[in-house]
């Protein structure tokens, strides 16, 4: 009988890290981060969360090293060893979401973008901004 995939991050060595980007630069740190959210020592665990977040979702900003994490995110969501599942499950989510409500004081009014959006689309709007 073939063994199990015990690996809880698959392919995870797969990805050029180094040619991907995040918020302090190349993402070649990313893979150790991600491993580090196995961790049982909460203080590797804390230090790699904090510094996942900060290099992957900084101040609500994605880049190319985000989408190649998701992922594993969810591997270790999904993995019953994981310790701290909740703070992944919402670091996932901002990154789905980006800028979270208690970062946008007064909300996000959506009908004014909308409008300012499509005065901006007009093409009387283009000649003005020349």
């Amino acid at each position: 009988m073939p063994l199990k995939n015990t690996d809880p991050l698959p392919g995870l060595d797969s990805i050029d890290w180094s040619q991907l980007s995040h918020a302090y630069g190349s993402a070649d740190d990313v893979p150790q981060l991600l491993q580090d959210l196995q961790s049982t020592d909460p203080e590797v665990y804390k230090t790699a969360f904090t510094k996942c977040w900060s290099n992957i979702c900084h101040q609500g900003s994605r880049y190319s090293a985000s989408v190649e994490a998701i992922p594993f995110l969810y591997a270790l969501l999904e993995n019953p060893a994981t310790k701290d599942r909740e703070s992944l499950l919402y670091l996932i989510t901002s990154l789905a979401i980006g800028h979270p409500d208690w970062s946008v004081p007064n909300g996000i009014d959506i009908d004014n973008w909308k409008k300012s959006i499509a005065e901006i689309e007009k093409p009387e709007y283009r000649y003005r901004a020349i």
